[in-house]
């Protein structure tokens, strides 16, 4: 192999390995998550960072509580790999802009440049809600504001990586 073409090569590489993988990863708290991890590994992480993890019967979810930083995760399995996780920025006192604030912040400086907005509001009897997606490829930030199954009044602001089934 000539000179020229090894140095291209490495060149490649190196460009490669400097593109940040941005729509792949998710810090929930001190735990940092990546699409495609095993779910045993998951599922050790949030044991050793003393999170409470409550497995769906029903679906290949689980909610993860950190008791300490009152935080609630969602993360999701398919074939026993991580291909959703969701992390919440609505504060306790209810200061929404400062949630949305955050979490598109926290998009833009994991390189977000080409997204979508979609807005997908939900009407069903017991639940009205408003809802609007921002979409960077695999990672994004969910707004949602309304009443959901006689709980009333809620909203939240999500940071999400991965497609929710």
């Amino acid at each position: 192999m000539s000179q020229h073409r090894k140095r291209w090569i490495w060149i490649l590489i190196l460009v490669l390995g400097a593109i940040p993988a941005f729509s792949q990863t998710l810090d929930l708290g001190p735990v940092t998550v990546s699409l495609g991890m095993a779910k045993q590994q998951v599922l050790r992480l949030f044991s050793e960072a003393g999170y409470k993890v409550m497995e769906s019967t029903a679906t290949s979810s689980a909610t993860v509580i950190d008791g300490a930083l009152k935080h609630i995760y969602t993360v999701q399995f398919t074939g026993s790999r991580l291909t959703y996780a969701d992390r919440s920025w609505t504060s306790t006192d209810g200061e929404g802009l400062d949630a949305a604030i955050k979490a598109l912040g926290a998009l833009a400086q994991k390189g977000a440049t080409s997204c979508s907005v979609a807005h997908a509001p939900i009407s069903e009897p017991d639940t009205t809600l408003d809802r609007v997606f921002v979409k960077c490829g695999q990672r994004g930030v969910l707004m949602v504001r309304g009443k959901a199954s006689g709980i009333g009044d809620t909203y939240d602001v999500s940071e999400f990586i991965g497609a929710f089934n």
